[in-house]
């Protein structure tokens, strides 16, 4: 009877259809989540001293009721505080969700302890090597509930080398509010790193402690002075005081000061490559990496390339460009904007420049792509080291469509073929007397042919250039044309470059009525251009087709084509034969 009532109810298949909808995309969630699922662990510090706690972060990449086995830990801190957390993410369409597991750690004993590697779901964290050094000595007003502490990692370096400041706030009291300004410092660049937090043990007092984390560049040699800086603390008397109640309450007001400090600021080594650019860094590396293995080259096939360079304690403004130009005249570099990366944590900035170029190779055979080599000056062994690439020799290979299409660029270009040799004459003498007379007829010939066309032009009504239906020369239009496809060619949209590059041909052969990009490939009989207008077609037409295709190939295979054409004398368009038949 049941059964048969649902079944009698109007709304039970619209019920059904909702289900069977909300079951698919929970399915579909929850394959997305476990597509890209990863297990890490990070730490706030890696050097800390034996009454000093530090933060460990245990993050995993999906949603999960479990969690890792975290008893290993035990043997060497102590686990203080621990807290689990799930966050679930809807970005660009793309669903994410992460798990994490945050403690509070105390090292049992000085000397390198060793955060462990965790297992989870046939995944694994990389260990962590912590520093534990002894109890560090008691700072100035330790006495205090609230106080103060300015520490520098050195107190000289080199002209914009990152030097790191912190700030350590001590505090066993609540705190409502806190004013702490700023350092700013004259012929120096102050950058805000991220803020971390602990807690430390002073002779059996835990206080909390705040890092407030800078990094300094100096622009200029010479001592640089750090200004003490007063800070407000609003401290509340009752415990159990709400926060957000200031009226009723009672408070008072801390006054701290931080110490001033003067650092030593070194010029540029005598040493350093005087043509580069001055980079002091605690590491620096080069990387590559290419699309396509570069075994597979082919003529006129574009091929990218993407370096990167990464260094610790400079800025993303600091580094060099890392792309120069091709030694080889056979190579063409076609180079996007650069990428410029920036992350600033407890521990300095660390900074990446990311450029991407496309390789192109005009000729099969041998080539060397360049050496890149980028000098750079080691802040902690205090010498001169070379981020550095090594040449590259590789073997193009020979394009099968540029072979086919040697003869018809040839023609399309009015190139001479080779001569049959004249044979030799028997009388110097006869030949002599031919040419003369032949002279005299070609002079004749010449003159009178002259006449005949200035007496032409004289009754002619007939302009001198053929005009469009808008009322524009061809030359006008020609040029209007080409300065339309160089300017769709700076921009992203391939939709206008297409259109751009078909109105550039028809201005170019006026009666050959060309509506598609292969009707131009067969018009200019180029190899590489019609590689490029492939490319296009497919980047705008095909799944699977390239969407970052540069359209500055194609410019660059026009041009010379242009060029070709001119130095022949076929670049007028009435000497090609016609685009569609014989």
């Amino acid at each position: 009877m049941i059964m048969r009532t649902r079944m009698n109810n109007p709304t039970s298949p619209l019920l059904n259809t909702v289900f069977s909808v909300g079951i698919m995309v929970l399915l579909w969630l929850l394959n997305s989540t476990a597509q890209a699922q990863t297990f890490t662990a990070r730490v706030d510090r890696t050097q800390v001293s034996m009454n000093e706690t530090f933060n460990l972060v245990v993050r995993y990449s999906g949603s999960t009721q479990s969690q890792p086995d975290f008893s290993a830990l035990t043997d060497q801190f102590e686990i203080l505080n621990q807290s689990t957390s799930n966050q679930i993410r809807n970005s660009n369409g793309s669903v994410e969700s992460h798990t994490e597991w945050s403690m509070v750690l105390l090292p049992r004993g000085v000397g390198r302890l060793v955060v462990p590697s965790f297992k989870f779901d046939n995944a694994f964290t990389d260990a962590i090597v912590i520093s534990v050094s002894a109890n560090a000595p008691l700072p100035a007003g330790q006495q205090d509930d609230i106080f103060v502490e300015t520490i520098l990692n050195t107190t000289s370096s080199h002209v914009q080398e990152q030097i790191l400041l912190t700030y350590q706030l001590f505090y066993s009291v609540n705190i409502e509010g806190l004013e702490n300004p700023a350092p700013v410092i004259e012929n120096a660049i102050v950058e805000p790193l991220e803020r971390s937090n602990f807690s430390r043990n002073i002779q059996g007092k835990t206080y909390n402690v705040a890092a407030f984390n800078y990094a300094i560049f100096p622009q200029a040699s010479g001592d640089i002075s750090l200004p003490s800086l007063t800070w407000s603390a609003k401290i509340a008397k009752t415990q159990n005081r709400n926060l957000w109640n200031y009226g009723g309450a009672r408070y008072e007001i801390k006054r701290l000061r931080t110490a001033d400090k003067t650092i030593k600021v070194a010029s540029q080594p005598a040493e350093f490559p005087t043509n580069a650019t001055w980079l002091p860094s605690s590491g620096l590396s080069l990387t590559e990496q290419w699309n396509t293995a570069p075994e597979n080259f082919k003529v006129g096939e574009p091929i990218t390339r993407t370096l990167t360079l990464t260094a610790n304690g400079l800025m993303s403004s600091q580094l060099p460009t890392i792309i120069g130009s091709p030694t080889d005249a056979r190579v063409k570099f076609y180079a996007d904007q650069p990428e410029l990366r920036e992350s600033k944590g407890a521990e300095g900035v660390i900074s990446q420049r990311v450029e991407t170029l496309a390789v192109v190779i005009s000729e099969s055979g041998e080539v060397i792509i360049p050496a890149v080599s980028i000098p750079w000056w080691d802040s902690q062994a205090n010498e001169l080291k070379y981020a550095a690439l090594p040449s590259r020799m590789v073997i193009v290979a020979a394009n099968s469509d540029i072979e086919a299409n040697a003869h018809a660029r040839s023609e399309a270009l009015g190139q001479p073929q080779p001569l049959t040799p004249i044979e030799p004459v028997e009388s110097q003498q006869n030949v002599s007397i031919l040419w003369q007379a032949l002279a005299v007829f070609f002079m004749c010939t010449t003159l009178w042919f002259s006449v005949w066309v200035l007496r032409l032009r004289k009754n002619s009504h007939v302009k001198a250039e053929p005009e469009n239906n808008h009322g524009l020369t061809m030359s006008a239009n020609k040029k209007q044309a080409w300065k339309a496809l160089q300017h769709a060619c700076r921009g992203s949209d391939l939709n206008v470059v297409r259109t751009a590059t078909i109105n550039w041909a028809n201005a170019n052969w006026p009666l050959a009525q060309i509506h598609a990009l292969a009707d131009i490939a067969r018009a200019t009989k180029d190899s590489v251009i019609e590689t490029q207008l492939s490319a296009l077609d497919s980047a705008l037409f095909s799944a699977n087709g390239d969407k970052h295709w540069n359209p500055n190939l194609l410019m660059s295979a026009i041009k010379d084509w242009q060029e070709a054409a001119t130095k022949t004398g076929t670049k007028d368009c009435k000497t090609l034969k016609p685009l569609y038949g014989e």
